[in-house]
């Protein structure tokens, strides 16, 4: 985007889509010469972005929340994910281009609910 082509030599790359399984990937191979191949990744490239592999879709509950690992700051406004995409597919929107076809288990909500309580949040986006 133009109004961000300053920051271009700022920025090694971003990830487009699901971000747990890129992050952990690049936590894996930052050392590797050639981590900017990390599948999910857009890099920058004197023609303009250019993106590596796609990345696998990933198992939603293989990554628990800060919440459930009491990571999150105390206090503060919680997070509340039940599921992955869109279900209204609004013409308008980017987002319905994403199926809503991966839901958390009742068992991963439990876990994640208690993690809001002990975080002690005052109010919950979800």
């Amino acid at each position: 985007m133009p109004r961000y082509a300053a920051y271009r030599q700022l920025v090694d790359a971003a990830i487009e889509g699901e971000g747990e399984g890129v992050i952990c990937a690049l936590a894996r191979n930052h050392l590797d010469d050639d981590w900017l191949k990390t599948p999910g990744l857009m890099v920058p490239h004197a023609l303009g972005w250019r993106a590596t592999e796609a990345a696998p879709r990933v198992d939603l509950e293989a990554y628990p929340s800060p919440y459930e690992l009491d990571l999150a700051p105390r206090g503060f406004t919680g997070y509340l994910e039940t599921f992955r995409g869109c279900p209204i597919h609004c013409s308008f929107c980017q987002w319905g281009e994403q199926a809503a076809d991966r839901v958390y288990s009742k068992d991963a909500l439990v876990r994640h609910l208690e993690g809001l309580r002990r975080a002690r949040v005052p109010n919950v986006f979800n």
